[in-house]
């Protein structure tokens, strides 16, 4: 680049981008490291050549590229800002990355089998997320892989779609090339997919698809599959017309080879058909991503076995149920949505023989049924809390499936003795009761996958259906790892006094296998959930979960679950639109998550959004309408709707469920008093109150007696309260709740503003749209107050707290 040209690239910066040197570039751009002076680091700036930005609308070029900046995911380089210099040549900013090209780590000879495999998954990664939003990258290649931390990651996202997309006419560049608005291909030849080649305007992701396959075979083999092609020209003739030679080498097993041959098809039809689908094909081949982990080569051979048995079982209920009869009609939780639903309840196993230490492994059989069957189109699954409380019952299958709303159920047992385990399961038709197929399973405890791909395959087996196409991993190869996870799920499933356990156990399945997203993710939900049930400060368990979460990501960000950690630490953070941009990311990975919608619903919920939240907790009831936490929430939500006696109803409900867990028992009293039944309230906190230690309910409990006119208790337990150590978690809030008894409106409001003044461990640990806190709400000091918390806009302020009644 000339120096007047760069000096109009300067101007064009500012004064807060200073341009430091030229890194290098090719023929479509130059590259610069520059500084930015405002939050003091490094980034990359590109600039388009004259003879390319010649023939380009700079107009339409910008607008792409606003549309890649978009992309926020952690295996995508983002662009920061555009624009273009006073001769009309379009640049872009993007982030320094410490690290290095994939290109130069290939030039340095081969990559290890499972490095390399780590790779193509975050490069896949960040491909099917960028495809999820209709962003297609076609210039997929090593220079544009950069590998910094262990962890790769694209660059040049939307670049070479927005030249396509803003070329104008044909133009003559004097060198004897031409830009044209059909025709041309934007690429890199030895990466291109056919259809691209030869400028088909049908070009869609499954060009990305056919370059990621030659990357993948590239760091797998150590050589391009077209290597001996010289020249652009006979690179492009051998992708058009050539098949690419087989790989040989050792490192690759045979289902990853089949999956880059296939991704190598010269027909776009014939490649896989999304970028998912390869990833759950990778996640299904036998190997692993990461770093090798002490399972042994039978357990991996039987993980890939699984999810394509699994598949299996999806397929079978489904063909069956749509051929039964429909259950009798019910009023009961879950009805059927339609009479040709499929749809199955997976009933938790049991554990028998007096052996309790196994619940965790009979449950969690039944939980990877669950998961897997969910994300079969046209299967309709009961809830895992609704199926949950079914457990050990005495009904029926008829009477399960009335209750459930489903066609088939799916029960099942499980017994230990010494290193066996013996596992019975059933399936049933619902609508008479009829036992479809009964079958025992002995396995070695040890490889607890092989036991859950006997138990699929036999109900395929039994059903005589064919094969599915949609397949889900375990997320690990290691049975150590996927044992501490189960039973981390069933603590977390389960809360109560031992709730700090799932940590444990989830730190436990970390250690076995490090590369174990699921389990990254269960820490952060975990972790975030704590407070709610321990005396444990958010302010303590912020820092790890915020670990965990960016760990799981980087290794699936593809996992709804990393999604729901992410939105859950943004609330608590206080950051409301990216917890609600989290939830809504995790539902559009498992529209049928329960704990997504609920998650969705409480942050809403805790912004005073009254008509939102109740959308997202009736959506989240109706997937599973026997998980008592959702069904307190929408309870309490009702009420503030003025829907009193519904709410009420559904917060007893919840109650009813779950009698001894205190969030639950407050959020039943806060329905109550929205309803005013302020002496049903009081009888019931009355109850309560004994068992009950936690300050963060406490205050609520006092409150409850204060307005049904049981003072004295009331004042007992205000009194209780303010001797307590200022910094014991929830306090505060105690306080805040418990001084309203009296009408201490002032010291009230101090005890609002020493929680936000100390770590906000107070919002959203409430639900602020309760009449108790009216008597303050409109207050500058409330308002004040409500700044830590980024709600001194919200409804909350308003005289009712947002109550819609």
């Amino acid at each position: 680049m000339t120096a007047p040209l760069r000096d109009q690239l300067q101007r064009s910066l500012g004064d807060t981008l200073l341009l430091q040197r030229e890194l290098g570039g090719g023929g479509m751009s130059r590259v610069f490291l520059a500084r930015d002076e405002a939050l003091g680091r490094d980034v990359v700036v590109k600039v388009l050549s004259p003879e390319l930005a010649a023939g380009l609308s700079t107009e339409r070029f910008t607008r792409e590229i606003k549309l890649a900046a978009s992309l926020q995911e952690p295996h995508i380089v983002p662009v920061l800002t555009a624009g273009t210099t006073s001769d009309g040549l379009p640049w872009f900013t993007m982030p320094f990355v410490a690290g290095e090209s994939l290109r130069v780590v290939l030039t340095r000879g081969t990559v290890p089998t499972a490095e390399a495999l780590g790779i193509l998954r975050n490069v896949a990664q960040a491909l099917a997320y960028a495809h999820a939003r209709g962003i297609v990258h076609r210039d997929i290649k090593p220079d544009n892989v950069l590998l910094s931390s262990g962890t790769a990651v694209v660059a040049d996202f939307g670049i070479a779609k927005a030249l396509n997309a803003s070329r104008t006419q044909a133009n003559n560049t004097g060198d004897g090339t031409a830009l044209t608005q059909a025709g041309m291909a934007i690429g890199t030849p030895a990466y291109m997919a056919p259809e691209q080649a030869t400028g088909d305007s049908s070009t869609d992701h499954r060009a990305d698809i056919y370059a990621w396959g030659v990357l993948a075979y590239e760091l797998l083999q150590g050589a391009h599959p077209f290597a001996d092609r010289t020249t652009p020209a006979a690179m492009t003739a051998a992708h058009i017309a050539t098949p690419a030679p087989a790989i040989t080498a050792l490192g690759a097993s045979p289902a990853v080879r089949a999956l880059i041959a296939q991704c190598l098809a010269k027909d776009p039809a014939a490649r896989p058909s999304s970028m998912e689908a390869v990833l759950a094909a990778l996640s299904t081949s036998g190997e692993v991503s990461a770093a090798p982990t002490r399972a042994s080569a039978q357990s991996r051979t039987s993980l890939a076995l699984l999810a394509v048995a699994l598949v299996a079982v999806a397929g079978g209920v489904a063909w069956w149920s749509s051929r039964s009869p429909a259950p009798a009609s019910s009023a009961s939780a879950a009805p059927a949505t339609a009479e040709s639903d499929a749809s199955l309840a997976v009933i938790p196993f049991a554990s028998v023989g007096g052996d309790t230490a196994n619940t965790y492994l009979a449950e969690g059989i039944a939980d990877e049924l669950t998961t897997v069957l969910s994300r079969v189109p046209g299967l309709r699954l009961a809830g895992r809390s609704t199926s949950a409380r079914f457990k050990n019952s005495a009904l029926s299958a008829q009477q399960l499936g009335d209750t459930l709303g489903v066609r088939t159920i799916l029960l099942g047992s499980l017994r230990r003795e010494g290193n066996r385990v013996r596992v019975t399961a059933e399936l049933s038709n619902a609508s008479d009761g009829r036992v479809l197929w009964q079958d025992t399973f002995e396995q070695d405890a040890r490889d607890v996958f092989r036991m859950q791909e006997l138990l699929a395959q036999a109900i395929g087996a039994q059903l005589q259906l064919r094969l599915g196409s949609t397949t889900v991993s375990a997320g690990t190869s290691n049975p150590e790892a996927y044992e501490q996870y189960l039973r981390g799920m069933q603590v977390y499933r389960n809360r109560g006094p031992v709730f700090t356990d799932a940590e444990r156990y989830f730190d436990a399945a970390i250690r076995a296998d490090s590369s174990f997203a699921r389990a990254w993710a269960g820490k952060s939900i975990a972790l975030m959930a704590t407070p709610y049930y321990v005396l444990r400060h958010m302010r303590d368990v912020l820092p790890v979960a915020r670990v965990a979460a960016a760990r799981a990501l980087a290794l699936d960000s593809l996992n709804p679950d990393v999604h729901i950690a992410l939105s859950a630490i943004a609330a608590e953070e206080f950051d409301w639109a990216n917890a609600e941009r989290e939830a809504k990311r995790a539902i559009s990975l498992d529209s049928t998550n329960s704990i997504a919608y609920w998650r969705l619903g409480f942050n809403r919920s805790n912004q005073g959004r009254v008509a939102d939240a109740l959308v997202a907790f009736t959506r989240a009831r109706v997937l599973d309408p026997l998980s008592a936490i959702i069904l307190a929430w929408e309870g309490a939500t009702l009420a503030s709707a003025g829907r009193f006696d519904e709410g009420v109803a559904l917060a007893i409900r919840a109650h009813d469920l779950a009698p001894t867990v205190a969030p639950i028992q407050t959020i039943m009293l806060t329905a109550l008093a929205m309803a005013g039944r302020h002496a049903e309230g009081a009888e019931r906190a009355a109850k309560l109150a004994p068992l009950v230690s936690d300050p963060m309910y406490l205050g609520g409990m006092a409150r409850a007696l204060a307005m049904g006119g049981q003072l004295g208790e009331a004042t007992r337990i205000s009194q209780r309260l303010e001797r307590m150590g200022d910094d014991v978690r929830g306090v505060w809030y105690g306080r805040l709740s418990s001084r309203l008894v009296t009408g201490d409106t002032s010291g009230a409001l101090a005890a609002l503003e020493a929680a936000a003044a100390s770590d906000g461990d107070l919002v959203p640990s409430v639900i602020l749209a309760n009449p108790w806190f009216d008597a303050i709400r409109t207050a500058p000091r409330f308002k004040a107050a409500m700044k830590r918390y980024n709600l001194e806009n919200s409804p909350l302020v308003q005289a009712n707290g947002g109550r819609l009644r």
